[in-house]
């Protein structure tokens, strides 16, 4: 959810049923009880607001802050609307717990601030090396307006931006054991149901169904581009200099 309010993310994207987010029969009603009609000057205004605090650049001001009423007013509708967000994905969804892939841990690290919102921060380190890889890869998706490949990274930008983003989840996370936890993918890729386990009861969710296998359509918002093609996940491995790699 953190790049929902990107320019012409929920006018141009697809939902994982393959219709355009606003008129996914889902996301359609979950964004109408939040924002009403879609309005570009309020996702601007709300994209500002998460970026002053979310992007690096406003990271000593998230640092220091401790409570909604340390915040800046924008951000403080911001955090609102998010919050409505959510209640609306959990009503329309009829769940208790939403998962939400986002990646940069500042933004998790933001709505910590919400106290209607239980957080519960899985931080999934991949090897650096299956990264760089991953991120020159050709990876076309769907979208409202025909087909788009995903933005392609040079090894050194992958690797910088790698160990930034595992740096500041080990800083702002770590020392909370109860909220955070640390899973490697390639323990995930070699033992996914004890891996899933262990996740879902960091969730406070011990007893759910583990979700590895699903063939009915699914809803999923601006992740993976594999998921607009197969409901079926594989856990694919590479090997390179004798040691496997998960892609």
């Amino acid at each position: 959810m953190q790049r929902i309010w990107d320019k012409g993310w929920l006018t141009d994207e697809c939902c994982s049923c393959r219709a355009p987010i606003l008129s996914c029969s889902f996301w359609s009603p979950v964004f109408g009880q939040t924002i009403g009609s879609y309005d570009a000057k309020l996702a601007k205004e709300l994209r500002q607001a998460r970026d002053s605090f979310v992007k690096l650049r406003g990271l000593p001001r998230l640092l220091t802050s401790r409570s909604l009423d340390s915040l800046p007013a924008n951000v403080r509708n911001y955090l609102a609307v998010t919050e409505r967000l959510y209640r609306a994905i959990q009503e329309h969804a009829g769940c208790r717990l939403i998962v939400d892939t986002s990646k940069y841990p500042t933004y998790s690290y933001l709505l910590r601030l919400l106290p209607a919102l239980d957080i519960r921060v899985v931080h999934l380190v991949r090897d650096a090396r299956a990264t760089a890889y991953s991120w020159q890869r050709v990876k076309a998706y769907p979208t409202a307006k025909g087909t788009r490949y995903m933005e392609r990274h040079t090894a050194l930008r992958s690797a910088a931006a790698w160990l930034i983003l595992n740096s500041l989840a080990d800083l702002l996370w770590e020392r909370d054991p109860m909220r955070y936890m640390l899973i490697r993918y390639e323990d995930f890729v070699n033992q996914p149901r004890r891996t899933f386990r262990r996740i879902l009861d960091h969730a406070g969710e011990p007893e759910a169904a583990l979700p590895l296998i699903g063939l009915s359509i699914t809803h999923k918002c601006l992740g993976d581009c594999r998921a607009c093609r197969a409901s079926i996940a594989r856990l694919p491995r590479c090997q390179q200099g004798g040691e496997i790699l998960a892609r």
